[in-house]
């Protein structure tokens, strides 16, 4: 059953992004959130760090 609750939150996030949606986006995010561009490039810090107002 997690693992269907994982991939429920995976396909959010994609829609969100795909949809261009910061702000869901950004409430789908973790507190140790980490992202990684298309070189494989790390941003790290959370949710807060990638808040830009």
């Amino acid at each position: 059953m997690q693992y269907m609750a994982n991939m429920s939150i995976f396909y959010e996030f994609v829609n969100a992004i795909n949809g261009h949606d910061v702000n869901k986006i950004y409430d789908l995010m973790t507190n140790d959130h980490v992202s990684l561009d298309a070189w494989s490039r790390k941003t790290t810090g959370g949710k807060e760090e990638m808040k830009t107002d």
